[in-house]
């Protein structure tokens, strides 16, 4: 699961959890969780099929278009389960714009796939399909 240095994802995994199987469960999870092993980097996706790979855990808590991708891509490897009612946890992708990137060519070639041929790519690996209205659109940051 994500790690400490992933506290977004890591909330989300662990509020989904305690909505759908209680404290008390959760609980238990929690504490037999693989917080390190060797390669570890602190990146959920790549640390999960790691940790599965190196035979470090047994099983993984990761978003759906991600264990789908594994599933498809390393099939001896993994395979996916997924949990009734767990959509409802999902979340938005967003992006945001600097007024003074770091490496601005590459900035602005990332926001022209993303806007343009991420709309039609992602669907067919497991995110949702968005509506014009939410595509594009501008977000709060709080």
């Amino acid at each position: 699961m994500a790690s400490e240095s992933e506290p977004g994802a890591r909330r989300q995994y662990i509020s989904a959890l305690r909505a759908l199987i209680g404290q008390e469960a959760t609980k238990s999870i929690l504490a037999h969780e693989t917080l390190t092993f060797p390669g570890r980097l602190g990146i959920q996706h790549r640390d999960l099929l790691q940790a599965i790979a190196s035979r470090d855990a047994d099983v993984g808590i990761i978003f759906h278009h991600l264990a789908r991708y594994f599933a498809a891509t390393y099939p001896e490897l993994c395979g996916m389960v997924t949990v009734p009612e767990a959509e409802k946890f999902s979340s938005t992708i967003a992006m945001a714009e600097t007024i003074d990137p770091l490496r601005a060519p590459a900035a602005t070639a990332f926001s022209e796939f993303f806007l343009g041929a991420a709309r039609e790519i992602y669907p067919r690996y497991g995110f949702a399909m968005m509506n014009e209205a939410e595509f594009g659109a501008t977000i709060r940051l709080e």
